[in-house]
């Protein structure tokens, strides 16, 4: 896990490249607590830099990976019942 999250620091460098789907949700489920990481549903990003769901969840928490093309690292998770008015309001704050 340390080497996935020194990858996902490392990518930061690189914004304009996606980072693998795997390091994608290794930073993604840092904001989660961490016994409801494993089970997250997480959204990422595909090459193309879309946001795209990179795994199903199996519980109740979201996870979004950080925007690749941004130059910081944020990572942000939330109860599936705020869905999809909480990813708005999260993707609205991430673009100040």
């Amino acid at each position: 896990m340390i080497g996935l999250v020194a990858a996902v620091y490392a990518s930061l460098g690189f914004a304009a490249e996606v980072p693998s789907v795997q390091v994608q949700i290794a930073g993604a489920v840092l904001a989660a607590p961490a016994e409801l990481r494993d089970g997250a549903t997480v959204l990422g990003f595909d090459a193309q830099g879309v946001r795209v769901k990179l795994r199903e969840g199996q519980n109740e928490m979201i996870c979004l990976a950080s925007d690749p093309a941004k130059t910081t690292f944020e990572a942000d998770c939330y109860h599936k019942d705020l869905e999809p008015s909480w990813r708005g309001a999260v993707n609205c704050l991430r673009r100040r």
